[in-house]
């Protein structure tokens, strides 16, 4: 059978695609002659010229009412319907920009329409599909983001000692970063550190620190691995507020770091990227901090291997073509 797929995607060049869509099944169709791909937005409204050509859809994200008619519009043309979630839209909090698209009624309706019409729901992790499942009563299969190691990723190794923490995000992570300001206060007195900012240059933090630089937030996905990889700074840290929506996370901030060259201090949740315990994220930056630069080169060391052999993405697209074979 020859699989051919419709990507339903808003942009395909964006860091949710890079990881669930477009890079994944780019990949799969230079691996597997079974397959081909085409990617369409949500607002256009195919015929069924189009519709034709193809056995299934795969839905990167539905949260609409035009994803539900374009959904509904492929059932029509007898497509297997394939949905995909990267993260707990049903579970945005109050302080998120979002939060007022995701909590609207007709939002959350559309949401859980497209869940109930797909054949096959796809997530990035476990407490994601276990929020869907009180969500929606539906199941899901996890597919965990990963790193294109075989493709246009590498990995680094341990950077140098450059006294720099790093830290990466966008407006959405507002409120995490303002969680640990106090952590970075009491580290930025006690030692001398300098602190680079990724994307957000949030003033309520930086203004507090002594020697901050800005980079801003670069859009390009293989652009923003290798600045990552030539900035000074070999640790990172990656606060998340403790609610479900974070819970529901993947650690696509923890994989970037370490196949950069990059230690990651990552939430405590993470368990099997954990290195460094319990406590404040000033108790766990700082034992970051009095490691010495040869334990942690070791350290890093392992969780690139860990990356290796757990989060490659010829690996999950393997996972990817089972799911396929299914439908």
């Amino acid at each position: 059978m020859t699989y051919r797929i419709l990507g339903l995607v808003d942009s395909t060049t964006d860091a949710m695609a890079y990881y669930r869509s477009s890079l994944p099944w780019i990949r799969i169709t230079q691996q597997y002659p079974d397959v081909s791909v085409d990617f369409i937005s949500p607002n256009t409204n195919p015929n069924w010229d189009l519709l034709s050509q193809y056995n299934v859809l795969f839905s990167q994200r539905p949260d609409s009412r035009l994803d539900v008619d374009f959904i509904y519009k492929c059932k029509v043309h007898r497509m297997k319907i394939w949905v995909d979630f990267d993260d707990a839209l049903w579970a945005v909090t109050s302080d998120s920009p979002a939060f007022l698209h995701y909590n609207n009624t007709s939002t959350r309706e559309a949401v859980k329409e497209c869940i109930e019409a797909a054949d096959v729901i796809t997530v990035s992790t476990q407490e994601l599909a276990d929020s869907l499942y009180r969500f929606s009563g539906k199941e899901a299969i996890v597919v965990e983001n990963a790193v294109d190691l075989y493709g246009m990723q590498y990995t680094s190794s341990y950077k140098k000692d450059g006294g720099t923490l790093v830290w990466r995000g966008s407006h959405t992570h507002q409120n995490d970063l303002l969680s640990v300001k106090e952590d970075l206060m009491k580290i930025d007195a006690e030692y001398d550190v300098k602190w680079t900012f990724m994307g957000l240059n949030f003033w309520l933090v930086t203004e507090s620190l002594k020697e901050v630089t800005h980079i801003d937030y670069i859009a390009e996905q293989t652009l923003y691995y290798e600045t990552l990889r030539k900035i000074e700074g070999n640790m990172m840290y990656v606060p998340l507020v403790d609610n479900e929506f974070n819970r529901c996370k993947s650690k696509i901030a923890a994989l970037e770091a370490i196949v950069c060259g990059v230690l990651p201090l990552v939430p405590v949740w993470w368990d099997d990227m954990n290195l460094f315990g319990e406590g404040t994220y000033y108790e766990r930056i700082k034992r970051m901090l009095d490691t010495p630069y040869d334990t942690r080169e070791v350290l890093h060391r392992n969780l690139v291997e860990h990356v290796k052999n757990n989060y490659n993405l010829d690996d999950k697209n393997a996972q990817r073509m089972d799911i396929l074979r299914t439908l």
